[in-house]
């Protein structure tokens, strides 16, 4: 029998790439990295979603002041008071405040609806004519 050089040379190369463990680290990891990513993209969506609701909110009480300068009285009939935000994330409500008498007082509640609608660290809040907001913005991540 006659020896065959090149049989044993192709036997001799190393084989390269990759094997099926491998393969599986890898995607683990880049589930891993997009797992973080997404959460930290999320979380900033919805501080975006929130600082609208509060411009809406706070644009609703600047029309609720300057009513009162010219009529000395605040008004549930102001169309920026009422309705969805601009992005559509969020319901406005004019009600009268803690006194109970719109003439004297008005709270603008902003309500989470839609894409906001899973957001659970934010669902409602408030800005009062007296500059109270809820939930206190001390203890909570809403109005930052």
């Amino acid at each position: 029998m006659k020896y065959d050089k090149t049989k044993v040379r192709q036997s001799d190369k190393k084989q390269s790439g990759w094997t099926l463990i491998e393969l599986m680290i890898v995607v683990a990891i880049v589930a891993i990295l997009a797992a973080i990513a997404f959460t930290g993209y999320r979380g900033t969506i919805q501080r975006g979603h929130r600082k609208e609701a509060m411009i809406a909110m706070q644009d609703c009480a600047a029309q609720q002041e300057r009513f009162f300068s010219n009529n000395h009285t605040y008004s549930l009939d102001l169309g920026a008071c009422n309705g969805v935000t601009d992005d559509g994330n969020y319901t406005l409500r004019l009600t009268a405040g803690s006194c109970g008498n719109i003439a004297r007082c008005f709270l603008v509640t902003a309500t989470a609806i839609g894409g906001m609608a899973d957001d659970t660290a934010c669902p409602t809040f408030t800005l009062a004519s007296n500059g109270t907001r809820t939930p206190n913005p001390a203890a909570s991540e809403c109005w930052h």
